[in-house]
């Protein structure tokens, strides 16, 4: 055990020291957790169609409970090549709740891939990256040995790493896992809908009434809420997007973001409603994965919350990336 540990180390320091100025230094650390006590955690409620400041409110008592003090985000630190200590992407904690995950609108706008509305309980909090992983980010991964690099990756290292598999971002929750000693991992799709929805019922930006309006997405150029939808295909540095009420950042307008679950074709019929990922044997086996959130296009009908998108696990996207959950135990 002791041999293992020293190799996982000695691949940790490999991590490049090039990108460090994209990261915040070491933060000073809280010890955050469950409570020994279950019943200091808010209770899981129903938080469908709450608003924004209620949303809110929930999410500061759970940072609360788990040892946050006055803040609903924290970092994880790790180390460099050089030994130096820094911090990970902001971790943005979100709650426990019980939502309605599916199509809204009574069918206008709803996929068949979408269908019937189910009641998911999600009886514990996590906390999800407040950015899609950026090139800089994945950088690190490539220089430690866990990922490979691509002809995507470029010197724009804050722009959201794109061209990246489902097994690759795989890889890179591996490391993060190992260089931070926490368990990250990619979202499931009801953590994603519940995180973007956060307890909003519109179409666009969850509970965020800044970008409730469609005009957003009548400009010919890029405005706060969304980008143009004539860059679906182009880099663009992550955190330019206002957040949502939970205070992620283009979780809907940004790219597609794999998902921890195994394609499938009923909400209503086959997502787990404890918020785990779906991982039935026969369908993984199609190496069928979920990917959510935008793809940048604008098209309000396609970065839906509840939009869902299907992808082969090692085929690459120009327009697919990720962003990473950090359980909390």
């Amino acid at each position: 055990m002791n041999y293992l540990f020293i190799s996982v180390l000695s691949l940790m320091l490999m991590a490049c020291s090039e990108h460090k100025q994209n990261f915040p230094k070491a933060s000073s650390q809280q010890t955050i957790g469950l409570p020994d006590n279950a019943t200091k955690l808010p209770k899981t409620e129903l938080i469908h169609g709450w608003p924004k400041e209620k949303i809110q409110s929930l999410q500061r008592a759970t940072a609360k409970a788990i040892g946050l003090n006055n803040r609903v985000s924290f970092y994880d630190n790790f180390a460099t090549i050089d030994g130096e200590i820094i911090s990970s992407q902001k971790m943005v904690v979100i709650p426990s709740a019980i939502f309605v995950m599916g199509c809204y609108d009574g069918g206008k706008s709803c996929f068949p891939r979408e269908d019937i509305k189910s009641l998911i309980t999600i009886n514990y909090p996590f906390a999800v990256s407040e950015n899609e992983v950026s090139n800089a980010e994945w950088a690190l991964c490539v220089k430690a040995g866990f990922c490979e690099s691509n002809d995507s990756i470029t010197d724009n290292a804050d722009f959201a790493v794109t061209s990246i598999s489902w097994s690759e971002a795989q890889a890179y929750t591996r490391w993060l896992s190992i260089a931070t000693g926490k368990i990250y991992r990619l979202l499931s799709e009801s953590e994603h809908e519940h995180a973007s929805r956060a307890a909003g019922t519109g179409d666009l930006l969850g509970n965020n009434l800044d970008c409730s309006s469609s005009k957003h997405l009548k400009t010919a150029k890029s405005d706060s809420c969304y980008f143009n939808p004539k860059d679906r295909y182009k880099t663009q540095p992550v955190g330019q997007l206002q957040p949502n009420a939970f205070g992620l950042k283009a979780i809907h307008s940004g790219r597609f973001e794999w998902l921890e679950d195994c394609w499938h074709n009923s909400i209503f019929d086959n997502t787990p409603k404890d918020g785990s990922p779906y991982k039935e044997k026969d369908s993984c086996k199609t190496g069928l994965y979920v990917a959510r959130g935008g793809n940048m296009g604008g098209i309000k009908r396609i970065i839906r919350a509840s939009n869902r998108h299907i992808g082969r696990k090692n085929k690459k996207f120009p327009d697919v990336g990720f962003r990473v959950v950090r359980e909390i135990d």
